[in-house]
C-alpha cells in the first residue's frame, strides 16, 4: 500500500498568511519593532512543520464485516481516543486504541466498500486503497422471542451464535417444550434458531424427579453444539458423585446427541456454569465449588473455577479463585482471538484486592491460555445485589450481562431486578452501562452473544411484558431472548 504524504502546504500557508497580517498591523503602530517581528513571524512558521498531518501507511485485515477490528498504521495520529476520527467511505468509526503510530478501530454498522479516512486536529488523510466490506448489517432481521407455557417455568440462561448465523438458546424447563417430554423436576432444554428467529429444532434431557440445568452454551467452527451445567441425577446413563455435578452435552448442527460427560466431587457440589471454545479446539469450563477440585484448595466458602481441557479432552490445568469466608461464583467464560480467558460472576467479598460495594457485586477476571491472571473488575450498589451471569468477547471488546437490583453505573432500574449490559475493552475499561426492565417486574438476563454483524444479542426471563411481547401467564416466568435493546 502507498504511503500518502500529508498536504502541507495548505498549513503552512494559512499559519504564514496568519503571521504577515498581524506583522503588518504591528508595523503600523511600531516601525522599530519590524525586526523583531519579522524574527517571530519565521520563529512561527518554521515551527509548524513539526504539527504535522497524519499519514496511513497500511492497515489490516483490508477486508471484513461490520464489527471487525481493524488496525491502521502510520504516523502523527493522536494518542487520545477521541482526537481521531475515523471513517470507513464515510461512515464514522469507533477508535478503542490509540499511539501516535497505530489506531485500532471498529468497522461500522451501515458502511461499504471504500476508502478509509483519519482526521485529527492537525490534518487529514485517505487511504489510497480501499478496505472491503464482506458484508453489511442492512439485511439484519431484528427479533424477540418468547419460549413457555405459562404455567410452568422455563428460564433461557444461555445464549451464542455460530458461523451462518444461528442463534442456540439454553436453559431449563418444569414442562415439556416443543414437543419433548419433561424427564425430571427441570429439565434442561438447547433451541436452535436461525438468523430470522425462526425455531430449527428443541432438544430436552433431565433425570426422573431431579433437577438438571443448563447454565452455558457454545459452538465450534465445525457447527457442533455444547451445553453445560449441572445436574441432581446420574444424567444419560452417568453416575451421580456430589451433591449436585457438572456435565457437558455434544450435539451435532443437526441436534443429535453425540455424547455426555458428567463429573463432581464427592459429597461436594461443583456446578459448571459456563463453557467456550478457542480457536484450537480447547474447551474451557468456568464455575464454583466448595470441593477440592483437581488438587487445588479452597480460599472461601464457595470458589470459582476455571479448568482447561485440549481438544481430545485431557486435562490441561485448574485454577480456583476466591475471598477467606466469602462467596465467589462464576457465572460465565469467554475466550478473544488471543486465546486469553475472561470470567464473569458475582462476589460478596472484595476479590483479588478489590473493595465490595453491595450485598453482591458483578466482576470479571482475566487469565492468559496458561492460566495466569491478568487483572480483575468489580462493581456494584451500595446494599444491593448485582449478579453478573453471562459473558461474549467480539473484536476487542467484552460484554457482560446479568441482573442489577439497584441503579447501576448511573443507570435507573425500571423493574424489581433489570437486566445489564456492561461493555468493556479488552484492558478492562469500561465503556458503557445499559439497562432493561419491566415496571413491577423481575427481568434477569444469563447469556449474551455477539454476531459477524455486530448485533449483540441477550437471553433470560422476565414476568413481565418486554418489546410489546403479549404475557398470558399466571405469575410463571417466561424466557426472553432479543437482539433489539443493546446496540453500539
Amino acid at each position: 500500500m502507498k504511503t500518502l504524504q500529508p498536504n502541507r502546504f495548505k498549513l503552512n500557508f494559512g499559519i504564514t498568511l496568519l503571521c504577515t497580517l498581524l506583522i503588518a498591523t504591528a508595523c503600523k503602530s511600531n516601525n522599530q519593532d519590524k525586526t523583531n517581528t519579522i524574527l517571530w513571524m519565521f520563529a512561527l512558521t518554521n515551527s509548524s512543520a513539526t504539527s504535522t498531518a497524519p499519514t496511513i501507511s497500511s492497515f489490516a485485515p483490508s477486508s471484513g464485516s461490520v464489527g471487525t477490528s481493524v488496525t491502521i498504521s502510520g504516523t502523527n495520529f493522536s494518542s487520545t481516543t477521541t482526537q481521531n476520527t475515523v471513517k470507513f467511505n464515510g461512515t464514522e468509526a469507533t477508535v478503542s486504541e490509540a499511539s501516535s503510530t497505530s489506531l485500532t478501530v471498529i468497522v461500522p454498522a451501515g458502511t461499504s466498500t471504500g476508502k478509509i479516512s483519519v482526521t485529527t486536529t492537525i490534518g487529514s488523510v485517505t487511504s489510497s486503497e480501499d478496505f472491503t466490506v464482506s458484508s453489511t448489517s442492512t439485511s439484519l432481521v431484528l427479533f424477540t422471542k418468547q419460549l413457555g407455557n405459562g404455567i410452568k417455568s422455563t428460564k433461557a440462561q444461555a445464549v451464542a451464535t455460530d458461523s451462518n448465523g444461528n442463534v442456540y438458546m439454553a436453559g431449563e424447563t418444569g414442562s415439556g417444550l416443543d414437543g419433548n417430554s419433561q424427564a425430571g423436576t427441570m429439565d434442561f432444554f438447547v433451541v436452535k434458531y436461525n438468523s430470522s428467529g425462526t425455531s430449527q429444532w428443541t432438544k430436552q434431557m433431565g433425570v426422573t424427579s431431579k433437577t438438571t440445568t443448563a447454565e452455558g452454551v457454545a459452538t465450534d467452527s465445525n457447527g457442533n453444539v455444547y451445553v453445560a451445567g449441572y445436574t441432581t441425577g446420574g444424567l444419560d446413563g452417568n453416575t451421580l458423585s456430589g451433591t449436585y455435578d457438572f456435565f457437558v452435552v455434544k450435539y451435532d448442527s443437526n441436534g443429535s446427541k453425540q455424547w455426555t460427560k458428567q463429573m463432581g466431587v464427592t459429597s461436594k457440589g461443583t456446578q459448571g456454569k459456563g463453557i467456550t471454545i478457542d480457536s484450537n479446539g480447547n474447551i474451557y469450563i468456568a464455575g464454583h465449588t466448595n470441593g477440592s477440585l483437581d488438587g487445588n484448595t479452597v480460599t472461601g466458602s464457595v470458589d470459582l473455577f476455571v479448568t482447561k481441557y485440549n481438544s481430545s479432552g485431557t486435562s490441561q490445568w485448574t485454577k480456583l479463585l476466591g475471598v477467606t469466608s466469602k462467596s465467589t461464583l462464576a457465572t460465565g467464560i469467554a475466550t478473544d482471538s488471543n486465546g486469553n480467558l475472561y470470567i464473569v460472576g458475582y462476589t460478596n467479598g472484595g476479590l483479588d484486592g478489590n473493595t465490595v460495594s453491595g450485598t453482591y457485586d458483578v466482576f470479571v477476571v482475566k487469565y492468559d491460555s496458561n492460566g495466569s491472571k491478568q487483572w480483575t473488575r468489580q462493581m456494584g450498589t451500595n446494599s444491593k445485589v448485582t449478579d453478573g451471569r453471562g459473558i461474549a468477547t467480539s473484536s476487542d471488546v467484552i460484554y457482560i450481562t446479568g441482573a442489577a437490583q439497584g441503579s447501576l453505573d448511573g443507570n435507573t432500574t425500571t423493574g424489581d431486578y433489570d437486566a445489564f449490559v456492561i461493555k468493556f475493552n479488552l484492558g478492562g475499561s469500561k465503556q458503557w452501562t445499559k439497562l432493561l426492565g419491566a415496571t413491577s417486574s423481575s427481568t434477569e438476563s444469563y447469556g449474551v452473544a455477539t454476531d459477524s454483524n455486530g448485533s449483540i444479542y441477550t437471553v433470560g426471563y422476565t414476568d413481565g411484558i418486554l418489546d410489546e411481547n403479549k404475557y398470558s401467564g399466571s405469575g410463571a416466568t417466561q424466557a426472553f431472548i432479543t437482539n433489539k435493546i443493546y446496540r453500539d
